[in-house]
């Protein structure tokens, strides 16, 4: 688990759990923008050395995203392949579809 919190407005957290061998639910909460991103690639590197297989995105406690958030999921999505996603608020769901990102960051209706 990372989190970040420095006092401003931007924070953010991850945590994640192997549910089954090579497959992790990472979970993203807070705001996810280019002061909590910088913060959270290290964690982030962390997961990625676990050599997950698979890797599903939790969005249910993410309240914001910016451009730089979606870069550093994209980043994770070309080392993994698509990345499915579910709990994203409409807004979150607006934007992966606004730019065009739905067969990367694949929408879920409902947790797996």
């Amino acid at each position: 688990m990372a989190s970040v919190n420095d006092g401003s407005q931007s924070q953010a957290e991850i945590r994640w759990s192997e549910t089954e061998p090579g497959h992790v639910t990472a979970r993203i909460s807070g705001e996810l923008d280019i002061v909590s991103v910088e913060r959270l690639q290290g964690p982030f590197d962390d997961l990625l050395a676990g050599g997950p297989t698979r890797i599903d995105l939790d969005l249910c406690g993410l309240a914001f995203m910016d451009s730089s958030g979606l870069a550093l999921l994209l980043r994770v999505a070309n080392q993994l392949g698509p990345l499915r996603v579910y709990g994203a608020s409409v807004l979150i769901q607006r934007v992966i579809e606004a730019t065009g990102l739905t067969g990367i960051l694949l929408v879920q209706d409902a947790a797996p």
